[in-house]
């Protein structure tokens, strides 16, 4: 019943952009046989991350509150208009304009937030939406209301007109970016916002949700949300119980491909600069050498004695391709410095520190007890 009254109104406000809702339609022009289906030429997928967020996908992440849900898509959101490499490991396929849209945190911290992850870097690529302002004119984004939705549709062919298309979209959160009044365990009243972010989806953008758990541990409110989801990340508080500004990130689904790298804990560290990054655990399969050559790398450094692919070769007992390949890897990683010089970043100390705290101390260029600079 909501619907019919919502799309009645919608087509009384604006009758000829909504023409099409009172005229029937024919399906037959988009029905398809196979051969005719096969012989299309359709462009490869292309993807945004890994092979687990396409470039047109929808997507979320939950957590529950205080965990460090908006931390992580800061940082995501960061990585991704800077164009760095990898985010957590994953490797990044391509780099862009970011539309972040807040619902909640206050502009001040915010700007802190933004600021310690930039640590100075300017970006003109991540573009944020404040709540603060819309606030206090009385008029925060609510997009359950097709007028808000609009709304959005309309800033996005804006910014494609001038140039700032964003390649990916990120909603903080779904709970404060809709009306109070809404049942969020209805199902119903979630059809409208799943249809918009299905349709952004097919236009090709790549949309983050974050949203909260409820109290069982899974996403909060009605399940058919989960339905449209290309992936779904979850934060959770690190096996070993609640620590300042570290949490473990797990996949409760992935539609495409499954990284190897899916489950992990991350930590909120600030290096020398002051920059704040999340540094991650290793813990999968095939990092056991990674770990092993770190670990040769820095015990040699502390002895003294010469640090060389042939003596890291000799004391594995592993192959020269092999242990080049993952010298590579490890610094591509950060986990190695750059250059001819076999050395660790802290990053890399920061690794052997999480695999053998009791032999390697946490790296001193790091520091994670900012508590102040650290509000999760």
């Amino acid at each position: 019943m909501h619907n019919n009254i919502s799309e009645g109104l919608r087509t009384i406000a604006d009758p000829g952009k909504n023409l099409h809702l009172l005229v029937k339609r024919r399906l037959k022009p988009y029905v398809k046989t196979v051969d005719e289906l096969l012989s299309e030429d359709i462009e490869e997928r292309k993807y945004l991350v890994e092979k687990f967020i396409p470039s047109n996908s929808i997507g979320m992440v939950f957590a529950r509150a205080g965990i460090g849900k908006t931390w992580f898509c800061l940082c995501f959101a960061s990585a991704i208009s800077l164009g760095l490499e990898k985010f957590c490991g994953w490797n990044i396929h391509q780099a862009g304009h970011v539309l972040y849209i807040d619902g909640e945190t206050d502009k001040k911290e915010l700007q802190a937030r933004l600021r310690q992850i930039h640590g100075g870097i300017r970006n003109d690529k991540l573009m944020v939406i404040p709540s603060d302002k819309l606030f206090i004119e009385g008029r925060p984004i609510r997009i359950d209301e097709w007028t808000e939705r609009d709304a959005i549709d309309e800033l996005l062919e804006e910014l494609s007109r001038e140039g700032k298309r964003p390649i990916c979209i990120i909603l903080d959160n779904l709970s404060c970016l809709r009306s109070s009044g809404r049942d969020e365990n209805s199902n119903t009243d979630e059809e409208e916002i799943m249809g918009w972010l299905n349709k952004l989806r097919h236009q090709g953008y790549a949309v983050l949700v974050v949203h909260h758990a409820g109290k069982n541990g899974s996403q909060r409110g009605a399940s058919r949300k989960e339905d449209i989801m290309d992936y779904i990340i979850q934060l959770t508080e690190p096996q070993k119980g609640p620590t300042q500004g570290e949490f473990s990130l797990s996949f409760t689904k992935v539609r495409a491909i499954r990284p190897k790298l899916d489950s992990f804990d991350c930590k909120l560290v600030f290096d020398q600069s002051g920059r704040a990054q999340l540094a991650t655990s290793i813990a999968v399969e095939g990092w056991s050498r990674k770990l092993k050559i770190l670990r040769e790398i820095e015990m040699l450094s502390v002895a003294g004695d010469s640090v060389t692919q042939a003596v890291i070769v000799r004391r594995l007992d592993s192959s020269k391709s092999s242990i080049s390949r993952d010298i590579e890897d490890l610094k591509i990683d950060n986990l190695l410095q750059r250059g001819n010089l076999l050395a660790l970043t802290d990053q890399g100390r920061l690794a052997l520190h999480q695999a053998w705290p009791d032999h390697f101390k946490y790296p001193a260029g790091l520091d994670a007890t900012k508590q102040d600079d650290c509000p999760f």
